[in-house]
């Protein structure tokens, strides 16, 4: 049961680079970019919802929205957009300290 149990944590647990506090950055968008660190797929790239985002950090949508703007500025974000036929769709590339 024991041995379960810790295989169990270690598949909870992601990396974040600990320089993401040094950042002058809102806390708010300390927290989304720790957020979406744990999301992080093998690209870093994500197709997530800013529904999902203030759930997951309880935060507000105009907290997310302005989080992910300040990323964007100081290059640890960057957004991305495909086109299929008529339809767009906007994704994040998440960069790694």
């Amino acid at each position: 049961m024991q041995r379960n149990l810790k295989n169990k944590q270690r598949e909870n647990v992601f990396i974040c680079n600990e320089n993401i506090f040094d950042l002058p950055i809102s806390v708010y968008a300390k927290m989304v970019y720790i957020y979406l660190c744990s999301c992080a797929g093998v690209a870093n790239e994500f197709l997530l919802a800013n529904n999902t985002i203030t759930q997951k950090c309880s935060l507000s949508k105009n907290k997310i929205q302005k989080a992910i703007k300040e990323l964007v500025e100081i290059g640890l974000l960057s957004e991305k957009k495909s086109q299929a036929g008529n339809s767009t769709t906007k994704f994040l590339e998440l960069q790694l300290l």
